[in-house]
């Protein structure tokens, strides 16, 4: 398990560029995960990621108490890892779909979701605690943040990152990524959704 910890954390040191500290608790029943959380959480949910700590299930009842499979516990555990990463370097909060689209990019969860046209979500439905706690759309965040780094490079995203606040609305969101990549993020969306149409 270690070695796993290990290799998920080098990852995120890889694609961020430098070290941050991780403290990782390792959860074995549901009721102890729902104490921690604070209320009733549903059986996808098989990690909470702090500033500095994370919470995961056990690879021993992984599979027991969620709908993952086995398979399905490195790239959630780099996940996780990753928002700590994004928590103590960058510290913005919105937009969440960004937030765990990243993650979702350094664990390379893209690779292994699909989206639908019909499935898409305006980003501002899910820019938000409120919004995306509605929807939570991990597919598109995932897939659309993939996009975003492969068109417009890792340090451009960086430097966006670095200009958002910790709860900038969607108008200032849409503002700033615009100053930075040179259109609106919903221009940007409609590019991706036509790549997928072509079957790019």
């Amino acid at each position: 398990l270690s070695s796993k910890v290990n290799n998920c954390y080098k990852r995120c040191v890889g694609f961020f560029g430098r070290e941050v500290n991780v403290k990782i608790f390792f959860c074995y029943s549901r009721y102890d995960f729902d104490t921690f959380a604070k209320k009733k959480t549903p059986n996808w949910m098989v990690g909470i990621s702090g500033h500095k700590e994370i919470l995961i299930f056990s690879p021993s009842v992984f599979e027991k108490v969620s709908n993952h499979p086995m398979s399905d516990f490195v790239p959630v555990l780099t996940h996780e890892i990753a928002h700590v990463f994004v928590n103590q370097i960058y510290e913005f909060k919105y937009p969440v779909w960004l937030s765990e689209g990243i993650c979702g990019y350094v664990a390379g969860q893209d690779k292994i979701r699909k989206v639908s046209k019909e499935s898409i979500e305006r980003l501002a439905l899910i820019h938000d605690a409120k919004g995306w706690g509605k929807a939570h759309n991990y597919p598109q965040a995932f897939l659309f943040t993939s996009y975003l780094f492969k068109t417009f490079g890792k340090r451009k995203l960086f430097r966006l990152l670095k200009e958002l606040g910790k709860q900038d609305s969607f108008s200032a969101f849409s503002r700033k990524f615009k100053k930075v990549c040179g259109l609106s993020p919903e221009r940007s969306k409609k590019d991706w959704l036509l790549g997928i149409e072509k079957g790019e």
